[in-house]
């Protein structure tokens, strides 16, 4: 008894309660042979602990299921425009155990209850409470340097889940303190840890496309790339593609195009299981980049290699197979007024998509285009503006 007493001080009842629920059920056996007086003394504790144990695994799993109930709704639904979703959502807050952070009985309770609240106003739109429970989460690690060492990717994952929505909420206070704490977090296992550069790098890049200075996007993804040879041998051809779709993107609209015809063509010369969307954008941008009427037969030769992929590949976005068909237009354009007349065409076939939950991937690359092309300004011009950086 004495050893098990002593196994059951070395865990921590909240972390692992089925472990020490099991070590009580051998202590109770072994209790029936201990000296009477000992025996209900210790009975009645060990019926106590139990009881214990058992609380605090119903609580953690009743947390686990609403956190899981607000992800697939969030998975599903993405908002609460839907029918029934918002009732469902505020069926989950109403829950009694979502009313007080007290009410979670251990670690991962209090990480269930934060994580559900998140997804729950993420889902309604309300970003300050999203956010605040999102720092709460973070708070909750924090408060356990020990569970940050056991499960260091995790941890990392909170804060840049809160780095994404306090970017998004307008607070940029505080950014680089958290990025920076983020990168500092160790993790042993190399697929965790280039796992752990891939989300980071995607944050940089959404900030620095939206929020930074444009001078600083070169060195952004310079330095980017640059970990990407690190890591890269532990992400799968996918990852890698989307990733090197994003920096085309910031290369993109940043005027940097030499840079970004680059990455959509390590896009297109990759092997492995790609996303079509990606492939297809790719194909795409190069085209759209490489636009020049003085040179049709390049134009045309890297538009009729675009098709012969849309026609292989039929699951490729609408933004991909619109620009086929404007792109051969504008090339047998015969003067300046029908080109003109083509391109607002298309702008008013892309705004068509605007209010589209979800725009199809490269649609908006090719809104931008199009307007550079109207109105005679860089991409990178007509980005800043979007923005609020002009």
């Amino acid at each position: 008894i004495e050893v098990l007493r002593s196994g059951m001080k070395k865990i921590r009842t909240e972390d692992h309660p089925e472990h020490v629920l099991t070590l009580l059920l051998a202590e109770q056996r072994m209790i029936r042979s201990a000296d009477r007086d000992k025996r209900e003394k210790r009975h009645r504790e060990n019926q106590s602990e139990r009881q214990a144990a058992l609380k605090i695994i119903t609580n953690r799993a009743a947390l686990d299921d609403l956190s899981e109930e607000a992800f697939q709704l969030l998975s599903e639904f993405q908002n609460a425009t839907h029918p029934n979703v918002k009732q469902r959502i505020q069926r989950i807050l109403d829950n009694p155990l979502m009313q007080n952070e007290m009410l979670a009985l251990s670690f991962s309770a209090r990480l269930r209850y934060h994580v559900a609240h998140s997804f729950c106003y993420k889902m309604l739109g309300n970003k300050e409470k999203t956010l605040w429970h999102q720092l709460e989460l973070v708070k909750v690690w924090e408060s356990r340097p020990d569970q940050q060492l056991q499960k260091p990717r995790t941890y990392q994952q909170a804060i840049i889940n809160y780095l994404n929505t306090r970017a998004r909420s307008g607070h940029h206070e505080e950014i680089d303190r958290r990025l920076a704490q983020a990168e500092a977090i160790h993790i042993p296992d190399r697929a965790e840890r280039a796992a752990g550069f891939y989300f980071i790098a995607g944050f940089k890049l959404f900030y620095q496309m939206n929020y930074l200075p444009t001078n600083a996007a070169l060195q952004t993804a310079t330095s980017i790339e640059q970990e990407l040879k690190e890591h890269q041998k532990y992400l799968d051809a996918g990852i890698i593609a989307n990733l090197l779709n994003n920096l085309g993107t910031l290369m993109y609209v940043t005027d940097n195009v030499q840079q970004s015809v680059s990455y959509y063509t390590r896009i297109i010369n990759q092997r492995g299981k790609l996303r079509k969307d990606l492939q297809g954008t790719a194909r795409m941008m190069i085209t759209l980049l490489n636009y020049n009427p003085k040179d049709i037969d390049y134009v045309e030769s890297l538009n009729r290699a675009a098709q012969r992929y849309f026609k292989t590949n039929p699951e490729v976005d609408a933004a991909n197979t619109i620009t086929y068909r404007y792109i051969k237009r504008l090339l047998d354009a015969r003067n300046k007024k029908e080109t003109n007349g083509i391109l607002q065409e298309l702008e008013s076939v892309l705004n068509e998509f605007q209010d589209r939950e979800i725009m199809p991937n490269g649609m908006e690359e090719l809104q931008l285009w199009t307007q550079s092309q109207l109105t005679g300004k860089t991409v990178g011009q007509i980005w800043r503006k979007r923005i609020g950086l002009d």
